[in-house]
């Protein structure tokens, strides 16, 4: 990839990194059929969630947090995530796109901040958004939101807990749907691969316009590559001056057979001064190959990323 986007990954991320129980994505595999049986007919017999009874919650994000789509001012974050929104929007004319997982190669590369910024900005235009904390690891959704850190959460009903409309909390401004992680646990990937996460996805699907879920990032851990075997597309996040591209190439191919909806390249600063994020979004829904086999996205208003 160009060396002035994607630069060597800094020795203080290699160990935020190795904090992390490592899980190979390879030892992943589709929940068996015996489990979930077709998702597509689970979701078509699904029935929709009663949110009548669903708990209004206040939010507070803190400036540092960078929740750019809650503010009445337009700046160039929010509108990046008004085009990222008009893309999903257009692809999903051509596709089925309603569940996404947000993912990165490694952690601190921006994530959660596109995940939040993306379903706010989406929750402007559509009723019913669901944001779901699927990093019960490090969840971070909260804090970015500034929620409680106690909320119960997707942890206590995939444990059989908690119903499922208990987890769900609609945010006071915004009017977003999230389920918080709930308390972190020792066995993330077993409770994602569970029948209880196969009935989220599908109720969710059938009472939602979207649904998208803040995962942990690939490289160490599998739930990510779990989760979007059973979802519409991929949003990968890469920051410049911090992904490498053999930490991409990796998670890519983690990530073979699913739907790659698109790359953000987060953290890029804007030449004309007018703020801090710039997000690319490729604008075809099929990658193009480079020599090396790297998967090339086209950002918006910007030349192709390329290996070189």
């Amino acid at each position: 990839m160009d060396t002035q986007l994607i630069r060597t990954l800094p020795p203080t991320l290699e160990s935020e990194a190795a904090r992390y129980p490592a899980v190979h994505p390879a030892a992943v595999k589709a929940i068996p059929p015996s489990q979930s049986g077709s998702l597509s007919s689970t979701i078509a017999e699904a029935l929709p969630l009663g949110l009548d009874g669903v708990q209004n919650i206040s939010i507070m994000p803190r400036p540092e947090r960078h929740v750019v789509a809650l503010g009445t001012t337009p700046n160039i974050g929010s509108e990046k995530f008004l085009i990222l929104r008009h893309r999903l929007v257009l692809m999903r004319q051509r596709r089925r796109l309603k569940t996404l997982v947000v993912t990165s190669s490694v952690p601190m590369e921006g994530k959660t901040v596109v995940s939040v910024n993306l379903a706010v900005t989406l929750a402007r235009t559509f009723s019913r958004v669901l944001l779901v904390e699927a990093d019960m690891r490090r969840p971070s959704v909260q804090a970015t939101l500034g929620l409680p850190s106690a909320l119960p959460g997707l942890s206590e009903y995939l444990e059989g807990k908690l119903e499922l409309t208990s987890t769900i909390r609609r945010t006071v401004p915004g009017g977003l749907y999230v389920i918080p992680a709930g308390k972190p646990s020792i066995n993330p990937v077993g409770l994602l691969q569970s029948p209880r996460m196969v009935e989220l996805i599908s109720r969710a699907s059938v009472t939602f316009d979207w649904v998208i879920f803040d995962t942990p990032p690939v490289n160490p851990f599998a739930d990510s590559p779990c989760l979007a075997s059973m979802s519409d597309g991929v949003l990968v996040v890469a920051r410049s001056g911090v992904t490498h591209s053999d930490s991409m190439q990796q998670m890519l191919n983690a990530l073979e057979g699913t739907f790659i909806a698109g790359v953000i390249l987060n953290g890029v600063e804007d030449p004309r001064g007018d703020g801090y994020y710039a997000y690319y979004y490729r604008a075809k829904a099929e990658p193009k190959r480079t020599s090396t086999g790297l998967r090339r996205y086209l950002p918006i208003g910007k030349k192709e990323i390329s290996n070189g």
